[in-house]
């Protein structure tokens, strides 16, 4: 229940957060309220996403049962078996985050379209222009490193407050609006229509 919650208001911050990073309008529960049918599209996919890793883990961890022994060797070999597996299933993941809050929410913000719409076009803008989208990969994976830098000396400077999302979003809250612009904009490269509006259509 805990990890369900956890996704939904992932979801519905994240898609508050495209919404204010956009429009300039630091109104939370405006951007919320106007980005709740696409927030709970994303949390459907990511929720059904979780369900599914859930299943193949439990999976993975009774299939390897069958393969080891009862021997005090056993605990050993099945974690074993289980580490490439849980290794694929962290990369996919990761991959999958990078995506849609990168590439697809902001389509999903810009068309006021549900999740499953937005991927089909962030995949057939990546296959139509690869280039831009390996450079956004890049240069996505150092300002990685870079977040966690912050993350880590947040804490520190904070006597470890920094570790709670409220303090640390406040104090990182810069890198984590170029994270989401830098996206925005590269999406302007790989696709047919504007992703980042004009100052008359935020005003």
């Amino acid at each position: 229940l805990l990890s369900v919650f956890l996704i939904w208001i992932g979801s519905r911050v994240e898609m508050a957060f495209m919404h204010i990073a956009m429009t300039n309008d630091v109104g939370i529960k405006r951007a919320l309220h106007s980005t709740g049918i696409q927030g709970r599209s994303l949390f459907m996919f990511r929720l059904g996403f979780a369900t599914l890793a859930f299943v193949a883990l439990v999976f993975a961890v009774l299939a390897s049962t069958v393969f080891v022994g009862e021997d005090e060797s056993s605990e050993t070999a099945m974690i074993g078996m289980l580490q490439p597996v849980a290794a694929a299933g962290g990369f996919i993941a990761l991959v999958l985050n990078v995506f849609l809050r990168n590439l697809v929410v902001p389509i999903m913000w810009r068309e006021e379209i549900a999740c499953h719409p937005a991927m089909g076009i962030a995949a057939r803008a990546i296959v139509a222009k690869p280039i831009p989208i390996l450079a956004f990969v890049v240069v996505r994976t150092v300002w990685s490193g870079v977040i966690w830098v912050a993350r880590i000396s947040t804490a520190c400077l904070t006597c470890g407050l920094g570790l709670l999302p409220i303090i640390h979003h406040a104090i990182c809250a810069p890198l984590y609006l170029f994270d989401r612009l830098y996206g925005a904009y590269v999406l302007e490269y790989v696709v047919d229509f504007d992703i980042v509006p004009d100052e008359s259509e935020v005003g």
